[in-house]
């Protein structure tokens, strides 16, 4: 991390004669950019409380760190000079190059070196960010910011910025927002002098931010136990303050009207913070569902929305949060490399019998955006549930829903109650027939192609499934109910013999009989031999053997080895005729290959049961 009370040393023989009495006028001379190497120390930190603790109160430099310095004035970040250590360090060179341009002038610097920074010859302007991301045990990553001026070589640096060190007690909190009772200014674009005792003072705010956010490392969730920093600028809090905890689905509150102050170079401690809040409250949107007297409850808007009338967000099929843009390249479950999808596999000879074949047929909670986005029972609705919905239903288009001027379809159930589906169109690089079409994602795959799942699309004229590229966004609306996996599956014959260009069929039965989503994938081991449809018919192709699997959603599976013969089946008019020999034997009355007497029929080598063209 960084050591506070930086002292840079500039190689005296670059300043040479920069002010000799060869100039003859008042205009600056301008130097060339030269290499210059800096010898840093940072200030280190002190104690605020009894209950502070941060080891021996040192900063430390990792490598590659970048600092931005000034001779006079300067924008755009000045000149970057860049730590040469390898390691974490006490004292570092900082090596880079600076433009020297007339004479007298101090030396500022600023780190971290960001193109925000500048100078106007008085003052350094940098940014606190209000964001920050925590990482365990240390500041956020380059927050914690620290200023140096000087009309010598050696220049010190120290730190603008205190804040607050805490841990909590909780294992799924990830965010934590720190605010002054009175939105007292805590981050933003800031102006910093010197004092008269020679510590920063900031001068101004341009671009206050009255609350700042610590998010989790990774996206992920603090560690109960260990420390984070919020990086603050200083302030007296009058008021007291509030801090706010957020899970993924609740949100903490803690208020105390405590006066409290911010000092520079001080970092309260803050220990189980979190298990003084009193209350959570679920941060799940608020809604209701209406029972239509299907099968499962319909929620009454889209996920992202707080009313009927709102499109809400859109969403790719399997993904949880939505993008601003969406195809192929930005898919979460779409291996590029390789062409396939990375999960939700089905039908091993779409993809060319390669890739991982979960044969997975409908959403997992994790990847089911309504279930992920409000929690508890709702989900993104299965094809059958869509479908009841379709057939059980009266679909009435509007132009002006409840006067919003909002169109799309009212859906109305025999018991009088009803739900407004909006005409939201759907997402690629750009919105696309809002206002003209509805696109409803199903939580479940296409039985007839692996790479499309399904949907119900309407219009002003209809309402209909179909199935659509997954990278899609679509609209998503949840349904109320519990889902019950399919746990196993049976076929009713397990080997299945068939001739030539003749079909048999397969049938499935999953357990238990009440699961969610029934739908059944077929597969067939190979397609040239035996073909298999998605309704379980298969088609005999060629001689030889193929195993026809039968996929539950869940990928749960079922086998049936399938044995293709020549088409020599026996015909309807051959006869066995009894030729009184001594034997007993009959003699058949055709020839085999042959469908009556005179016909010649096939020809076989012997030993062999395939006649052959050759």
């Amino acid at each position: 991390m960084k050591k506070s009370k930086y002292i840079f040393m500039f190689s005296a023989a670059l300043l040479g004669a920069a002010c000799s009495d060869i100039i003859e006028s008042s205009e600056s001379v301008s130097f060339p950019d030269k290499e210059i190497i800096l010898t840093a120390t940072r200030e280190g930190l002190q104690p605020g409380t009894r209950s502070f603790r941060l080891d021996d109160g040192s900063v430390w430099w990792s490598p590659n760190e970048e600092v931005s310095v000034f001779y006079g004035a300067g924008s755009n970040g000045g000149s970057k000079f860049v730590s040469m250590n390898s390691a974490i360090a006490e004292t570092v060179e900082l090596q880079g190059s600076v433009q020297m341009a007339g004479s007298g002038k101090d030396f500022w610097a600023v780190y971290p070196y960001s193109t925000d920074n500048s100078c106007d010859g008085s003052s350094i302007t940098t940014v606190i960010p209000d964001v920050q991301i925590g990482v365990e045990g240390n500041f956020s990553g380059d927050v914690f910011p620290a200023v140096a001026k000087s009309s010598s070589m050696t220049l010190a640096f120290w730190n603008i910025c205190g804040g607050v060190k805490f841990f909590v007690s909780r294992s799924d909190i990830k965010s934590v927002t720190f605010k002054g009772n009175n939105n007292e200014p805590l981050a933003g674009k800031v102006k910093v002098t010197f004092g008269s005792d020679g510590t920063p003072v900031v001068q101004e705010v341009i671009d206050a931010k009255t609350e700042v956010t610590l998010v989790a490392p990774d996206g992920g969730f603090f560690k109960p136990g260990k420390y984070y920093y919020i990086t603050l600028l200083p302030a007296s809090l009058d008021r007291g303050i509030t801090m706010v905890f957020t899970t993924e689905t609740e949100k903490g509150e803690l208020v105390s009207d405590k006066a409290q102050t911010v000092k520079r170079s001080i970092f309260g401690v803050l220990k189980n913070i979190d298990a003084k809040v009193s209350t959570w409250e679920s941060t799940v949107t608020a809604t209701d569902y209406v029972d239509l007297g299907l099968s499962v409850k319909w929620a009454t808007f889209n996920v992202g929305a707080t009313k009927p009338e709102e499109y809400g967000d859109y969403f790719a099929w399997g993904e949880t949060e939505p993008k601003s843009n969406y195809g192929w390249a930005m898919y979460k479950w779409y291996n590029g490399s390789n062409k396939q999808y990375s999960k939700y596999c089905t039908q091993s000879s779409y993809w060319g019998g390669t890739g991982p074949m979960d044969n997975k047929a409908v959403l997992d909670p994790e990847d089911d955006a309504a279930h992920a986005s409000w929690g508890g029972s709702w989900r993104m609705p299965t094809e059958a549930e869509w479908y009841e919905l379709i057939t059980n239903c009266t679909w009435t288009w509007t132009s002006d829903y409840n006067g919003t001027g909002v169109k799309g379809q009212i859906v109305s159930a025999s018991n009088g109650n009803s739900i407004f589906l909006p005409a939201a169109g759907s997402m690629s690089a750009i919105l696309s027939y809002a206002g003209t079409f509805g696109y409803y994602w199903a939580s479940s795959l296409s039985t007839y192609e692996s790479g499309l799942s399904w949907i119900v699309q309407f219009n002003s004229d209809e309402a209909a499934q179909n199935y659509y590229q997954r990278f899609y966004g679509m609209s998503v609306r949840p349904v109320y109910g519990e889902f019950i996996p399919v746990s196993s599956i049976s076929l009713d014959k397990t080997s299945l013999e068939l001739y030539l260009g003749k079909e048999g069929q397969l049938t499935a039965t999953t357990s238990p009989s009440n699961a969610t989503e029934q739908m059944i994938h077929w597969a067939s081991s190979d397609d040239s031999v035996a073909y298999v449809n998605y309704n379980g018919v298969v088609t005999a192709l060629a001689p030889g053997t193929a195993t026809i699997t039968a996929y539950g959603s869940s990928g749960v599976s079922a086998t049936c080895l399938v044995t293709v013969k020549s088409d020599l089946s026996l015909p309807a008019s051959v006869e066995a005729v009894d030729l009184g020999l001594p034997s007993g034997l009959k003699w058949a009355t055709m020839n085999v290959g042959a469908t009556k007497p005179e016909e010649y029929g096939a020809y076989f080598a012997w030993g062999e049961t395939e006649p052959k063209s050759n």
